[in-house]
């Protein structure tokens, strides 16, 4: 039978919000503020290590507040790098709070999915920092939900991140599909609780989980929905 989509849901950071461009000015303006040399060595060392503290923190191996409390420290350890990883994380994340550089063409993204679907958010991370950057860029407005994982009380992929989301809709599995950029998070959560994805792929990575659908450029959403 063929499926009826009714709702969307939408990742935030790499999905529609550029998360990594994000982090790399806040890191600058870091280095800038203790009058230290940047490399894009740093942000290359940060982009490793927080992809493997995520991994963890979604695996539940580690907390969120133990991501946090050892991120930097980790990253400046392995550079050989005498810099109090504390400090700089706490600055680092309050930059976070209100970056908001979005992915190319995710206005018009949005846009067009709004005016043929409900949408809304599912991310992993704090209701705060993830409304108020939402905020920011303008894109409150396109969505009746913002499920966070903080405020749900779990995080994606676990199953009962979705069970809420479902719940909370009022819809079931079959109407809704879910766009994100993560195979461990987004992808491997739909898979889960048996909801249609479409992996958001722009760097045309090899993956070892499969979406049902799979985008390079947030335009190519036309061609699914």
């Amino acid at each position: 039978m063929e499926k009826k989509y009714t709702h969307v849901l939408i990742d935030i950071d790499n999905t529609i919000l550029d998360f990594d461009e994000c982090a790399r000015q806040g890191i600058i303006e870091g280095f800038k503020d203790i009058n230290m040399p940047y490399t894009d060595d740093i942000f290359l060392e940060f982009l490793r290590v927080n992809k493997m503290l995520w991994e963890q923190f979604e695996n539940k191996i580690i907390t969120n507040a133990k991501l946090h409390e050892i991120r930097f420290n980790t990253i400046f350890s392995n550079l050989g790098l005498e810099i109090d990883g504390h400090a700089f994380e706490a600055a680092f994340r309050e930059r976070l709070h209100v970056s908001h550089i979005p992915v190319k063409g995710a206005e018009e993204f949005l846009q067009y999915l709004y005016q043929k679907y409900d949408l809304s958010v599912a991310s992993n991370g704090t209701l705060f920092q993830q409304t108020e950057r939402v905020r920011l860029a303008g894109f409150t407005k396109y969505f009746s939900h913002l499920f966070v994982s903080s405020e749900v009380g779990f995080q994606k992929p676990d199953k009962r991140f979705f069970d809420k989301v479902l719940s909370t809709l009022n819809t079931n599995k079959d109407n809704i599909i879910f766009v994100g950029d993560s195979l461990s998070a987004d992808i491997q959560g739909g898979i889960n609780s048996g909801i249609d994805t479409v992996w958001f792929n722009p760097k045309k990575i090899v993956g070892e989980i499969s979406p049902t659908y799979e985008i390079n450029s947030l335009d190519q959403i036309r061609d699914i929905l």
